[in-house]
């Protein structure tokens, strides 16, 4: 809870779990959700006003200097020198973290190639992108080797092709028996799966399910997300008359007189019947297809697609269809609260 001229705002109310050796614990939630906020909480640069945090027989709270020396945190390039260069950056951390000058000096150059950054180890941090300022942070995490290990946004700005680097280290991470407990704004569901063992989604600073991914994914993703972009010129034209005359609006439609929008609303949801309308804008229609028993295929589903199409060619420019992501799952349930 934070006060500000007066005001409070409770950031994050009522957040408990645990987390076992080993474990990766995922928190995922749109900006300002309060994800970062807990992890900030847990390296205690920010004050609780309620809780405490305990790790191998220290409180957060009373014995705040055991509490801290049993853990590493990541999150943006304000954590390293930018003076310094990558390696000189995590052969200091590491040397921070008790190893010999020696050990540092091999632990550092093993892990900058670990990450991929052998080309930037004699390069200041100051000249580094945000994706690798990322990575080297991550070879700073591997090289102190912690108990407990937070990570704010580990993929954050990162290449696509990058990103396995990031995986890789986390899982690194896992097998040495560390805590991780990693906060993102949005992954792929198979990322997710391969690196995280829990998985939070977290909604106005509170969770709203702890599971594990596979889990998650079952209860709150088992669909399609349907997007289908109309032609403004002919989709809001009253069909019905002999003369069909334009209109703005999709009210008091009627199968005499409906527009083109309406009509290929009301066709989709007779081709898919488990199948509701979630959002519309002037161009866009998204439709949200239900498939609880997983019986739905991806090539019949285009095929009803491609066939609506071709009936209304003249309403309809392109369609999409994918699986339900995270954000979307996050943006349905941040709906409902």
């Amino acid at each position: 809870m934070f006060s500000k001229l007066g005001y409070q705002c409770c950031d994050v109310k009522g957040v408990n779990f645990a987390v076992r050796n080993g474990e990766v614990f995922g928190m995922i939630g749109q900006a300002g959700s309060g994800k970062s906020t807990v992890v900030n909480m847990l390296s205690g640069f920010t004050v609780m006003t309620k809780g405490d945090c305990y790790l191998d027989g220290y409180f957060l709270n009373s014995e705040k200097n055991k509490y801290l020396r049993e853990l590493t945190f990541s999150t943006r390039l304000e954590e390293t020198d930018e003076f310094l260069t990558g390696y000189e950056n995590v052969k200091l951390l590491a040397k921070l973290h008790g190893h010999s000058p020696k050990a540092a000096e091999q632990l550092a150059l093993l892990y900058l190639q670990y990450m991929g950054l052998q080309m930037y180890t004699h390069v200041r941090v100051s000249s580094y992108t945000p994706g690798c300022a990322r990575r080297l942070g991550l070879a700073g995490v591997l090289a102190t080797a912690s108990r407990l290990v937070l990570l704010d946004s580990p993929t954050a700005n990162v290449d696509t092709y990058m990103r396995p680097l990031i995986s890789r280290a986390i899982q690194r991470l896992k097998e040495r028996n560390c805590i991780v407990i990693m906060a993102e704004h949005s992954m792929p569901w198979r990322e997710t799966e391969q690196i995280c063992s829990r998985l939070a989604l977290i909604v106005r600073g509170q969770f709203v399910a702890i599971e594990s991914v596979y889990r998650l994914r079952t209860k709150f993703a088992s669909g399609f997300i349907a997007t289908i972009k109309l032609k403004i010129d002919s989709a809001y034209f009253v069909f019905g008359d002999e003369n069909e005359t334009e209109t703005n609006t999709l009210s008091n439609t009627s199968d005499v007189a409906a527009t083109g929008a309406s009509i290929v609303k009301r066709e989709f949801m007779e081709i898919f019947p488990t199948s509701k309308l979630k959002d519309e804008h002037l161009s866009m229609l998204y439709f949200r297809i239900e498939d609880e028993n997983n019986s739905l295929l991806y090539s019949e589903m285009f095929m009803k697609l491609e066939q609506l199409r071709a009936k209304f060619s003249d309403i309809i420019e392109d369609y999409t269809l994918s699986q339900t992501s995270i954000e979307q799952v996050i943006e349905t349930l941040a709906s409902e609260q």
